[in-house]
């Protein structure tokens, strides 16, 4: 299942208009939409074992399983290089990419920078699954070893997002209720 490139742009310009489709860039942007969660107890960074690697697993889904609106989710996966061109990005070893995987977009990350060598270039890659747990175990797997990074997660709607980074996950609602309304229910996981 491969995504509609040209209807997730319009998409994401309807529904987050105020900045470009970078996972960091989204919480400057969307503070009052925003919350943090923790992916380990005691908001711990990085998991050590079996058991806490399984924990931050299980809070990832439960958060995706908890917000899900849709079986068709979005995977945004983000990768920086100092070339214009998204051709030469190179992923994590081991991790198998999505047979679908789809350029999508490169954002100049550098445009008051003069010198090519100091450029900044974010390429981005789509792909589209039906959800299910334990879909994504491997990619929190890599996100939380910091092999991964600038990972969003969306339903085909981009109604939320989810944005899994080492150490948990930043949520990002269309409105500030349905963002209470899990800080209530998730307290205890949630970022001071």
């Amino acid at each position: 299942m491969k995504p509609d490139l040209d209807l997730l742009k319009q998409m994401w310009q309807q529904k987050w208009p105020a900045c470009p489709p970078v996972a960091d860039d989204i919480k400057h942007f969307y503070e009052d939409k925003w919350l943090r969660m923790h992916s380990l107890p005691g908001g711990k960074r990085y998991p050590e074992n079996d058991k806490e690697y399984s924990s931050l697993i299980l809070r990832h889904q439960t958060i995706l399983n908890e917000i899900k609106i849709s079986n068709t989710m979005t995977v945004i996966l983000a990768n920086w290089t100092n070339e214009h061109d998204g051709a030469n990005v190179r992923w994590p070893e081991g991790y198998d990419m999505p047979k679908n995987l789809q350029y999508w977009q490169t954002i100049d990350e550098s445009l008051e920078e003069d010198d090519e060598e100091f450029k900044s270039y974010c390429h981005l890659f789509v792909y589209q699954f039906e959800w299910q747990s334990g879909s994504l175990d491997r990619l929190f797997r890599y996100v939380a070893e910091d092999r991964l990074a600038g990972v969003i997660i969306a339903p085909e709607d981009l109604s939320w997002l989810y944005h899994p980074y080492d150490g948990g996950a930043d949520v990002f609602f269309s409105t500030i209720a349905k963002k209470d309304k899990l800080l209530n229910k998730y307290k205890n996981w949630a970022s001071n």
